[in-house]
């Protein structure tokens, strides 16, 4: 029977395309497993094929499927001679594959295609697989560009709270790391206002803790008495403990 010739088209889903713990070959590769496979369903390539394909060890394309049927995104079905114990082919398939599906035996090959010409068809979709896969590596940059300059713009706004300005290239990189963990910018901010009107309390003007310090121990986590502190009043550190041309506090 003559093998289907692969589509120009390769599909990737969504959860394919942004699952972290596959990589960027692996998802290259479940989209040439749709591209090649057949109109049930099924693609007949061995692993020599691809590895042939993407010049990279039969095992290491082993690595990448098996780790594709881990994940659930692939499903693989041996066939069997007529004498039910000769291995006859594998099949691989984005589907689950039920036990009463009977695919037919193609003719072993170590390539899935009979025709030269249609090595172009591969190239084209392994060429529209890598434009997907850049554009998206692109959309992530571009994210990760936006969300850094919001991150720089709160920072900038509780940073004008802290009493004592010192280490803030310092004090930024802590910030983003407690952000990514899950803490939010109204805890760090009553933290500060908490911290500030400690000191407050306490008349301390002397061992007041850097900026970079106070963002490094997640000090906004501390507990501080705050017994008797009257807070009518905003509480300006700055004001007091500092003069305008300190260069501390820049």
């Amino acid at each position: 029977m003559e093998r289907e010739t692969p589509t120009y088209y390769a599909i990737i889903p969504a959860d394919v395309r942004y699952d972290k713990d596959l990589r960027p070959n692996e998802k290259l590769l479940y989209g040439e497993i749709t591209a090649l496979s057949d109109k049930h369903g099924y693609c007949w390539a061995t692993n020599r094929y691809f590895a042939e394909l993407y010049e990279v060890t039969v095992k290491c394309v082993s690595k990448w499927i098996n780790h594709l049927i881990e994940k659930g995104y692939l499903f693989s079905k041996i066939l069997y001679e007529e004498d039910g114990k000769t291995v006859s082919q594998r099949i691989i398939c984005v589907r689950p594959i039920r036990e009463e599906d009977n695919p037919p035996i193609h003719q072993k090959e170590d390539t899935p295609l009979h025709q030269k010409e249609d090595t172009l068809s591969i190239k084209s979709s392994n060429i529209i697989i890598q434009d997907i896969i850049t554009q998206e590596v692109n959309e992530k940059e571009n994210k990760k560009r936006k969300s850094e300059s919001e991150l720089e713009s709160d920072f900038e706004e509780l940073w004008k709270l802290y009493p004592r300005k010192v280490g803030k290239k310092d004090a930024f990189k802590y910030y983003k790391a407690a952000i990514k963990n899950g803490t939010t910018n109204e805890q760090i901010r009553q933290g500060i206002e908490n911290y500030n009107a400690w000191l407050k309390a306490k008349n301390e003007t002397e061992y007041i803790k850097h900026g970079s310090t106070f963002f490094s121990k997640e000090a906004w986590n501390d507990d501080y008495d705050l017994t008797n502190v009257n807070r009518g009043d905003p509480f300006d550190v700055r004001n007091q403990y500092w003069d305008d041309n300190d260069p501390t506090v820049h």
